[in-house]
């Protein structure tokens, strides 16, 4: 499991919290309509048996979690979570781990002799 995949298993377990009131009449309501459509979706063998472990700990399956999913997007007339970028990008993760090198003094800081230097070095093209 990568860090990434452990990092957002506290925000899958919170949605599925979220909905999970909606689970019984869910449930129920599936139980008792004929189920006449099925839906194939890929994904990677690891993200499936991840997410096969994760809902097992909420005692449903993945089908469950997939008609819950469907269900509660009906209900908000969406997606039932918000879609957002992380919160810092790979390129914003370097330059803050390359500045505290340069506070730290592991590399040196580059000097200029006027702002323009400096503003021609940070706007030129590599």
């Amino acid at each position: 499991m990568t860090y990434r995949s452990k990092a957002l298993i506290p925000k899958i377990k919170e949605h599925i919290m979220a909905i999970s009131a909606t689970a019984t009449a869910t449930k129920t309501q599936t139980k008792t309509a004929a189920k006449t459509a099925s839906i194939n979706v890929r994904v990677t063998k690891e993200v499936k048996e991840q997410a096969e472990e994760l809902f097992a700990s909420f005692g449903i399956t993945l089908s469950d979690a997939i008609n819950m999913f469907l269900h509660k997007s009906l209900m908000v007339e969406g997606l039932p979570f918000d879609l957002k970028q992380p919160k810092y990008n790979k390129e914003t993760i370097a330059a803050f781990k390359e500045a505290e090198d340069i506070l730290s003094g592991k590399i040196p800081a580059k000097r200029y002799n006027s702002v323009s230097e400096m503003m021609d070095d940070v706007f030129k093209e590599d």
